[in-house]
């Protein structure tokens, strides 16, 4: 049984020019009303997503900074550690030099944000080598460069404990590679078809259609009875 869902933003239930679907919005708090609680789990930070969750009308349960922190209805939890996103960044900045460009954030609490100017394979690479507790997760947009303990598969265990939920009863619906663990730990992963095929690879369900066009299709396979104004 379905009991939760676990939602990336961008290129998830976001259209092509990167605004919210209106239909997907929909969605959502329809499945909330009839008890099938949203979490949202994304690369943004904290401010954005909180706030994003509550226009949704979500349960409010969140996880943002690809589960660096979590909301747990009460209070802020923090799964990962700034300093080692930013030790991190020292350590690539002596092998990248002028490769890495810093996108300034100040939101941001547990990850440094960085251009995909430079391999990624290559910087956790040499990250591992040096011994560095950090890692770094391509959002598709930017690197995030955060706390080797930090992804989202981790929150979404946390988000469900604290919600009371098996995991088995979770849905996951991501877009790219920082879903990856999201989809791993869920009961049931889908990919929409503009993720990549590293994506596509571990999910349980591969959307025809992109972007929210591929996650209100996986929606209406999952949930036949649901019906839109």
């Amino acid at each position: 049984m379905i009991k939760t869902l676990a939602l990336d933003i961008d290129g998830t239930i976001t259209n092509k020019k990167g605004m919210l679907d209106l239909e997907a919005i929909e969605i959502i708090r329809k499945l909330e009303e009839k008890g099938v609680l949203t979490f949202l789990i994304t690369g943004r930070n904290f401010c954005v997503t909180s706030a994003i969750a509550k226009y949704l009308g979500t349960c409010g349960l969140a996880a943002a900074e690809n589960g660096g922190v979590i909301w747990d209805g009460f209070k802020k939890i923090f799964l990962g550690f700034k300093e080692r996103a930013e030790e991190g960044l020292k350590v690539l900045m002596k092998k990248f030099g002028d490769k890495i460009v810093v996108v300034n954030s100040p939101y941001r609490e547990t990850d440094v944000l960085v251009k995909r100017t430079f391999d990624l394979n290559e910087a956790n690479e040499f990250l591992r080598e040096n011994g560095v507790k950090a890692r770094m997760l391509d959002s598709g947009v930017v690197y995030h460069i955060v706390d080797s303990s930090v992804n989202k598969g981790k929150a979404l265990i946390k988000l469900a404990e604290t919600a009371g939920i098996n995991i088995k009863d979770t849905v996951a619906i991501g877009d790219n590679l920082n879903d990856i663990d999201m989809l791993r730990e869920a009961g049931f992963g889908i990919a929409v078809g503009n993720a990549p095929k590293a994506l596509k690879d571990e999910a349980d369900y591969i959307c025809k259609k992109e972007f929210a066009e591929g996650f209100k299709e996986a929606i209406f396979l999952l949930f036949k009875d649901l019906r839109l104004k």
